[in-house]
């Protein structure tokens, strides 16, 4: 019994390793054949939740254009 759990979790864990190492297709399309771009970017370089961020204290019609902001990256 132990013997046949054990080789279903290897068959399943093989299985997860194959699928995540296969790359997958992506597009997004759209009517007016405009870009599209998705971008995950990574919290600790961006000093995510460290402040001040940078244009913090501007009003929000300023800070809004402004892509540091917009990505809460810190002054520090």
């Amino acid at each position: 019994m132990k013997t046949a759990l054990k080789r279903i979790i290897a068959i399943v864990l093989i299985a997860i390793m194959i699928i995540a190492i296969v790359p997958a297709k992506v597009s997004a399309e759209s009517e007016d054949d405009s870009l599209v771009v998705v971008s995950l970017g990574d919290s600790y370089s961006s000093g995510e939740g460290i402040e001040p961020f940078y244009y913090q204290n501007e009003p929000y019609a300023i800070k809004s254009c402004v892509y540091d902001w917009l990505a809460h990256r810190s002054e520090k």
